[in-house]
């Protein structure tokens, strides 16, 4: 019988090195990242930009219907929109973070399978 007496295996010793890592890297992500002030519209959804260190302003828009679908809000009324943003920036900044920059100048499309 092979008893490990309370030492941790490699393996788990890896997954957990891995889970910290992630952790730390969307911390870190989220401790780069800012949000300029939302500017909702009902036919837009919410528009926004964000500033990171390593590559500057970025502008973003959100539809509503995207914003209800992932994020929670109750309903398309302003407050419920611009609540749901608020409490799930560090899963829009992770959404962010692998989106594509905006070549042609216009705001960057957030869609639903970028915030799965």
């Amino acid at each position: 019988m092979n008893q490990n007496y309370g030492i941790p295996r490699a393996a788990d010793c890896r997954r957990k090195r891995a889970e910290v890592n992630e952790s730390t890297r969307e911390a870190n992500m989220a401790d780069k990242l800012y949000f300029s002030p939302p500017v909702f519209t009902l036919s837009d959804g919410i528009q926004f930009s964000a500033y990171h260190v390593d590559w500057g302003y970025q502008s973003y828009t959100l539809p509503v219907d995207t914003v209800r679908s992932q994020l929670g809000a109750r309903d398309d009324s302003r407050e419920q929109v611009l609540l749901a943003f608020g409490l799930n920036q560090p899963r829009i900044a992770r959404a962010i973070e692998h989106l594509p920059a905006s070549e042609d100048g216009h705001p960057t499309l957030i869609r639903a399978s970028d915030l799965q």
